[in-house]
């Protein structure tokens, strides 16, 4: 064990980790350079660095950004020249990085295209740093190490941002006010707080700390808390140590039975968290999901015009389309304005002018739509490095989601083996539309 001032820590080995990529998406970008600094808590035991030809040309401005330009990486070993490497260095580690879910992301799936997996606990500097020195006026690297006098000399090379995270972490740890931060994140929950006979140390140690969703129930088997989680074991561990409010213990009492679904898509985490949150209405979630429609596009049909309208949600009533937000909805019906051609009108409804376009001579017919329902198929990650997730949507309902197996498997699933199917809720449409708005999935696939 490790004693710092008057508490213990737990004793762990940590790799605290930068890379630098050729560009911030992790499906299309590849990384350039990688450090890591192997740490025992009190000190550092061990260095990795090296550059890695990322196979594809550095951009400009990623050039100028980093210093590392496409002669430096030529004869740099490629990814999986170091991977075995890097895997055997980090192992039995904690994943420590500056906003760690981007390093970790990106060598994730630099792991993924070579078929192996790679998965290792993870702390960030940045929700540490936000406990341990609150009220600074920024957090990024280059601001916290100025606030704390840490040097960090020709930023955004790997080396040198790995050394200045890790004189930041040392700084962390020092601070007596981080003695829960260990326990926080790793520690296991006070089993005597918690009445049920199902819920033991041997259980907590069977969740796997992978992406997924878990869920708490009482003894009527109802879902009484959802969740989705980059790491499972973590945010249970964490949940069932909050007996310090009123909630907490609440929810400590009820607490039956826990059961948890490894999903490695975070698109899938989303779908499963928002359809349990809005359909089952778990008590300690309060029915509540963080994307919310608010206005809609609403087909009104009379006499002989139909024209589609943005309103506020009107309850009861289909709509073609959902938005978070009245002007999400408004650059939704100017793209459409100028892609048929047709003016906006704003038609006096009240108080407000609704956003309106006539539709009667373009649709030319009973009964066609301007969103004929496309099928297609929205294919990531999936729990394994040969395995792909696959979300089967049709026009904007998002029917399910399903598993296939192969590297050379299309993405290609039928309806009948999806392992999880869905009823049309707009907040599912909300988040596929965000989702491949950011273009974080791997390939959509349509078919008739």
């Amino acid at each position: 064990m490790l004693r710092l001032n008057t508490f213990t820590i737990i004793k762990e080995m940590y790799v605290i980790v930068d890379i630098e990529t050729t560009g911030g998406n992790k499906n299309t970008g590849r990384i350039t350079e990688i450090a890591a600094i192997k740490h025992d808590g009190e000190k550092v035991v061990d260095t990795f660095e090296t550059l890695v030809n990322p196979e594809r040309p550095i951009p400009p401005f990623v050039q100028r950004l980093t210093g590392i330009s496409d002669e430096m990486v030529a004869d740099a070993p490629l990814f999986i020249e170091i991977a075995e490497k890097f895997d055997r260095f980090t192992a039995n580690t904690i994943f420590i990085a500056h906003n760690v879910n981007f390093d970790y992301r990106f060598l994730r799936e630099e792991f993924r295209k070579i078929g192996m997996e790679y998965n290792r606990r993870k702390m960030c500097t940045v929700q540490m740093s936000r406990k341990a020195f609150p009220g600074l006026p920024s957090y990024s690297l280059g601001k916290i190490t100025q606030e704390l006098s840490i040097t960090l000399e020709g930023h955004h090379r790997a080396g040198v941002d790995a050394k200045a995270t890790t004189k930041l972490f040392e700084m962390i740890i020092k601070k007596e006010s981080q003695k829960d931060l260990f326990d926080l994140n790793f520690g296991k929950p006070d089993f005597a707080l918690i009445a049920s006979p199902l819920i033991d140390e041997e259980l907590i140690d069977s969740i796997p700390d992978e992406s997924g969703v878990f869920r708490f129930y009482n003894q009527k088997d109802e879902v009484i808390y959802v969740k989705r989680s980059q790491h499972m074991l973590t945010d249970v561990c964490k949940k069932l140590s909050e007996a310090d409010s009123i909630s907490g213990q609440e929810l400590l009492k009820d607490l039956h039975s826990i059961d948890w679904s490894p999903l490695g898509s975070d698109l899938l985490s989303q779908l499963d968290e928002a359809y349990e949150v809005i359909v089952k209405k778990p008590l300690f979630n309060a029915g509540k999901f963080s994307i919310k429609p608010r206005f809609a596009a609403y087909l009104k049909t009379e006499e002989d015009t139909v024209e589609l309208k943005l309103e506020k949600i009107i309850k009861g009533q289909k709509a073609e389309i959902y938005f978070t937000s009245f002007f999400e909805g408004l650059d939704y019906f100017k793209e459409l304005s100028s892609s048929s051609s047709i003016e906006i009108q704003y038609v006096k409804n009240g108080k407000h002018n609704t956003p309106t376009l006539d539709l009667t001579s373009s649709l030319e017919g009973e009964g066609k739509s301007i969103f004929p329902e496309k099928k297609y198929l929205i294919i990531d990650e999936g729990r394994s490095a040969s395995e792909k997730s696959v979300v089967f949507v049709r026009g904007t309902h998002v029917i399910g989601y399903g598993f296939v197996e192969g590297e050379g498997h299309n993405g290609y699933i039928d309806e009948d083996d999806l392992i999880k199917r869905f009823e049309p809720i707009p907040e599912l449409e909300l988040v596929i539309r965000k989702y491949t708005e950011k273009g974080r999935f791997q390939e959509i696939l349509y078919f008739d």
